[in-house]
């Protein structure tokens, strides 16, 4: 928009805070470098 950049999504990894904190109220197990597809 008007020539900038604007962040349209949000990466959903383990590096992540809210992320992490989402799937752990999922109930999934958490490894790093697990590829998921939800």
């Amino acid at each position: 928009i008007d020539g900038r950049q604007n962040l349209m999504t949000e990466d959903h990894r383990l590096t992540s805070e809210s992320e992490r904190t989402r799937l752990t109220k999922m109930g999934g197990p958490l490894r790093d470098g697990e590829t998921r597809l939800c």
